[in-house]
């Protein structure tokens, strides 16, 4: 509206000498930029609706309040007004400004002499400004796209297609270590009888029960291999049923611990890789023994019978820890905190129902507050990257669309103050291919400008997202790059069309003129 505003000083200068008022003059700035400002409100207030829908739909489950997330009374007043002071602001000021005009003079020159440097740099500026804001948008929708797309791309460690688990309530007064024994000893053969199961197994927790920093499990920090080495290293224990590997989809080299008996001394185990790896180096572990020592001083020979591929427990962007299995019968049945993984050979989600009937078959007091699928908690885990990556990516979008129409526009009015002047060049011999070089030229060093002071924002305004980036750094100079190549290509598209306008200047026109 400001640049529109400025660039019709010429037609003002006419209407004052035609005997127009200044009141009369501003009262048609004032409507014209009033209507605009509406017709851009009105346009708002729709995406705004559109946009919460979308808000409401995308949203990953941890924004609280999002019920109460809606366009109301509020917000409509609050567009209306923000509108309204656009069109006053932006359509008083360059009419305020031509009050002050030399009439004669703008007559005289006609509009098209180069008086008019000032408003040049004002609507570059604005314009750069514009850039600049898309590509701070631009960069950070990109960062944490790239981040969503690292994270999908991670491999779990295990195959969780298939696979569903059950929290299993096993505390309380109602169970000591032996009335869990007998539970798991009764629930297991009755799980396998459903129809579509292929394993079960319990196990004190299934990958994706829990995800990001909610950690719940039991971990020994200090160990004794084989050669009397002291590593202190955090590792998680996982007490786990015969049949466990086999029903996460687990790589396993060597015993599975249903081969064993659970009274076997020294206690069978079998460790991860990053386990093995970080207390045996690159010897292989198989048949070693090694000891745990417990923060309360209680040690435990154990003897490696197998060796298991790492996995992904709490997340994809949780590394995984270093894990030891045992033993369920021998040690996990002390404790209170179990789950039942499943594996079907189908769709996870329609065995649940019936999971839910055989526990209670089994314990009819039972509690179930957890029965899912791992492959929902695997999107639940990374819906809120996905979330905030299509959010700002749409924000992004917006800015890149002002961005391109204020080049087009800007490009557009610029070739049309300088009609004269390009036809006078038109007549000294210039080719369409220098004219339009000349106008491509001027929306580059505008883009330039734009595009290097949004870097420079980029790398400041990114450093926010550093906790939600996942595999690339807040500064990632690809990411900047492919986002000022984009704003690159989008600005010569933009100045394209006013390029070839100005390829098709007349130079009759401007002789006729003179």
């Amino acid at each position: 509206l400001l640049a529109r505003g400025i660039g019709r000083q010429h037609e003002i200068a006419v209407r004052s000498a035609m005997g127009a008022g200044r009141l009369r003059i501003l009262a048609q700035l004032l409507t014209e930029s009033l209507g605009f400002a509406l017709a851009g409100g009105v346009l708002g207030i729709v995406l705004a609706i559109v946009g919460v829908q979308a808000f409401e739909l995308w949203n990953p489950g941890d924004i609280p309040l999002v019920e109460r997330v809606m366009v109301d009374a509020r917000a409509l007043t609050f567009a209306l007004v923000v509108s309204l002071l656009t069109g006053v602001l932006f359509g008083a000021a360059p009419a305020l400004q031509a009050f002050r005009l030399n009439v004669s003079q703008v007559l005289k020159d006609g509009g098209r002499t180069g008086r008019g440097a000032h408003r040049g740099r004002l609507r570059s500026t604005l314009v750069a400004a514009e850039i600049a804001i898309a590509v701070v948008l631009l960069a950070g929708a990109g960062l944490l796209f790239n981040s969503f797309l690292r994270i999908t791309s991670v491999r779990p460690g295990f195959d969780a297609e298939h696979l569903a688990g059950v929290e299993l309530r096993l505390g309380g007064s109602r169970y000591g270590e032996q009335e869990r024994v007998q539970f798991v000893r009764r629930l297991l053969p009755r799980i396998a009888q459903i129809p579509g199961v292929r394993a079960a197994a319990v196990s004190m927790s299934v990958p994706f029960q829990f995800y990001g920093s909610v950690r719940r499990g039991w971990m020994t920090s200090r160990f004794v291999n084989d050669e009397g080495v002291a590593i202190d290293q955090a590792t998680q224990m996982q007490p786990v049923t015969p049949g466990f590997f086999a029903t996460i989809g687990v790589q396993l080299r060597g015993d599975d611990l249903g081969t064993r008996a659970p009274t076997e001394v020294p206690m069978p185990a079998v460790v991860s890789q990053s386990f093995a790896r970080r207390l045996f180096g690159s010897r292989d572990p198989m048949g070693l023994v090694f000891r745990g020592v417990r923060s309360d001083g209680q040690q435990e020979d154990m003897r490696v019978i197998g060796v298991a591929s790492d996995l992904h427990h709490w997340g994809l962007d949780q590394a995984p820890d270093p894990t030891i299995y045992l033993p369920w019968e021998r040690v996990g049945a002390s404790m209170g905190m179990h789950a039942l993984g499943v594996r079907s050979d189908g769709d996870p989600a329609e065995l649940l129902p019936a999971l839910r009937a055989a526990i209670w078959e089994t314990d009819p007091d039972m509690p179930l507050p957890d029965l899912f699928t791992v492959p929902q908690r695997m999107a639940q885990s990374v819906a809120s990257p996905r979330f905030y990556s299509v959010l700002l990516l749409s924000f992004a979008a917006v800015a890149l669309a002002l961005a391109a129409g204020g080049i087009y526009g800007s490009m557009l009015y610029t070739v049309g103050r300088r009609r004269h002047e390009l036809g006078i060049r038109a007549a000294l011999g210039a080719d369409r291919a220098r004219l339009m070089r000349l106008v491509l030229w001027s929306g580059a060093r505008v883009t330039a400008v734009g595009v290097v002071l949004g870097v420079l924002g980029a790398l400041l305004a990114t450093r926010v997202l550093r906790s939600m980036l996942f595999g690339v750094s807040a500064g990632d100079p690809l990411t900047l790059a492919a986002v000022a190549s984009l704003m690159g290509v989008v600005a010569m598209v933009a100045s394209l069309v006013p390029a070839l306008r100005a390829a098709r200047a007349n130079p009759l026109e401007a002789m006729r003129v003179e």
